[in-house]
């Protein structure tokens, strides 16, 4: 992409030298100057077109924002922009079996401006005749730049490149967006039965016992969802208080198969006894029966049986008992760690919002095992939700209208802490106070964008920024397959590249 950069730094130096032909042509009262003035306004301004239309370019495929002031820094082909390797990344992964073909039609142009660039140089260094005056010598050199055919070539030769890698661009843009939003359907392949089998499981009717209040449902947030594949599986806890004084629990590890054959297994009509007469697991997986929901008849099988304390921690925990360094003694919270728990949330968000993840989430509710051997990597490996099965819906609070989307904002807030290594609370100061909380997080979250860009980079702070104030699509119900289509575009490709990119450059 230094390309690009070349192109942005020559097309200023060739409109500086046509400006100067203009304004010396504007010196001369010849009848005939008006003619060639207007040639050369017509060259810089095609120019300067062009010059616009790659920036437009590299808006759509890099899917970033240009402003005045980015302009200048893009137009520094060594700069350190151009050397980012998230931005090969974007560019392969945006572009996809068009990169080789955007690359050479780039090179094309870039040629093309370089070989217009030395033409007018050579006409600029031309000895001046020094029996005829300089504003005659200038008028001259205009003349014969408008006299050859071959920079009317030149520029018909940039005209084409550019607008063939627009035409590129947008073909390449629209085939991506009409695949996604294509197989959007195929989030819902999750997203659907993940919430049947929520209503299925925590429902009233499947715990017909007087001790509801002591079952506890530990959802996995699993990452093996983010391929297409034949069986879904759902891994889930289930503990049972044993022991109130001591705080020990019965734990069942299960795994859940939605589907939609009724001729599966026998139906469990109470969780509570059906675990209870389990006894002991004398094979590696034992089908309980199913679970009927609407259209789904779930398959729930027992993987292991323990027993013990069951301790956790939140990651707002995590976050705030984190050393700032690797090399401080104690728990460190490694930048890929929170990258990869990054994706995982925001791959949650598509799949379990609104149903096994509450509406209002927020790091406290995002959990990890702690195990007796303070095995920190093993833990943060197993983030869940945890449900009581006798919990009450209550009814979701009003959400202040500053906030755009009130499924990405939590996600928003949560990207920033694992960006930052801090809890939220930790990174407010007074002047975000606020008597509405949202308005208070969302000082505190904007005031936090430029440290999450510098720490995580332009792409990762971008999409905090998207979740913060989306715009992209009216609707941001996650079962709406636009939204998906966007969100996997806008949200979660982005965080995946930059996964990419982060392990790219640390194997180099």
């Amino acid at each position: 992409m230094e390309t690009a950069g070349l192109i942005l730094a020559t097309v200023p130096l060739i409109l500086a030298v046509l400006e100067k032909h203009i304004e010396t042509l504007d010196t001369i009262r010849l009848f005939r100057t008006h003619k060639y003035r207007r040639y050369l306004e017509q060259y810089s301004s095609t120019l300067a077109a062009q010059q616009a239309s790659l920036l437009n370019a590299i808006e759509i495929v890099l899917d970033i924002k240009i402003t005045r002031e980015g302009v200048d820094d893009l137009s520094h082909p060594n700069g350190n922009q151009w050397k980012d390797p998230t931005l090969q990344i974007r560019l392969q992964s945006r572009l996809d079996r068009d990169y080789d073909i955007f690359m050479h039609v780039l090179g094309n142009a870039n040629h093309t401006l370089q070989e217009l660039k030395l033409r007018l140089d050579e006409e600029a260094s031309i000895p001046r005749d020094k029996t005829r005056s300089r504003v005659v010598a200038e008028f001259r050199k205009a003349k014969n730049i408008l006299s050859k055919q071959r920079y009317d070539r030149l520029l018909n030769d940039l005209d084409a490149s550019i607008g063939l890698l627009n035409r590129l661009l947008v073909q390449s843009v629209h085939r991506q967006e009409h695949h996604q939003i294509g197989q959007a359907s195929q989030y819902g392949l999750v997203r659907t039965p993940a919430a049947s089998i929520h209503r299925a499981i925590l429902r009233q009717e499947s715990w017909c016992c007087s001790c509801r209040e002591k079952h506890y449902v530990r959802f996995n947030l699993d990452s093996n969802f983010q391929e297409r594949t034949s069986k879904i599986i759902f891994r889930m806890g289930i503990a049972t208080l044993h022991d109130s004084a001591q705080s020990l629990y019965c734990w069942h590890e299960i795994e859940v198969e939605p589907s939609k054959d009724r001729t599966s297994s026998a139906q469990i009509t109470n969780m509570c006894s059906t675990i209870a007469a389990l006894g002991e697991l004398n094979e590696n997986r034992k089908n309980l029966g199913n679970l009927s929901e609407g259209e789904y008849r779930h398959s729930v099988f027992v993987d292991k049986i323990s027993k013990g304390r069951l301790e956790s921690k939140s990651l707002d925990d995590l976050l705030m008992s984190s050393s700032l360094a690797p090399w401080i003694p104690g728990f460190y919270f490694r930048k890929r760690d929170r990258l990869d728990l990054a994706i995982r949330l925001a791959w949650s968000v598509l799949h379990f919002h609104g149903n096994w993840l509450p509406e209002h989430w927020r790091s406290r509710d995002i959990l990890f095992p702690k195990s007796a051997a303070e095995d920190i990597q093993g833990t943060i490996e197993n983030p869940y939700l945890s449900w009581n099965v006798s919990h009450q819906v209550v009814a979701s609070p009003g959400i202040s209208s500053i906030v755009t989307s009130r499924v990405l904002f939590p996600l928003g807030l949560a990207l920033i802490e694992l960006s930052l290594c801090r809890s939220i609370s930790a990174l407010q100061t007074p002047a975000d106070d606020n008597p509405e909380e949202a308005v208070s997080l969302l000082k505190t979250a904007n005031r936090c964008l430029e440290a999450v860009s510098s720490e995580s980079g332009d792409w990762y702070g971008t999409v905090v920024q998207r979740c913060l104030y989306w715009s992209e699509t009216r609707e941001t119900d996650p079962s709406d397959e636009t939204f998906q289509a966007a969100f996997y575009r806008l949200v979660l490709t982005p965080l995946l590249n930059t996964m990419q990119a982060f392990d790219s450059a640390r194997s180099r």
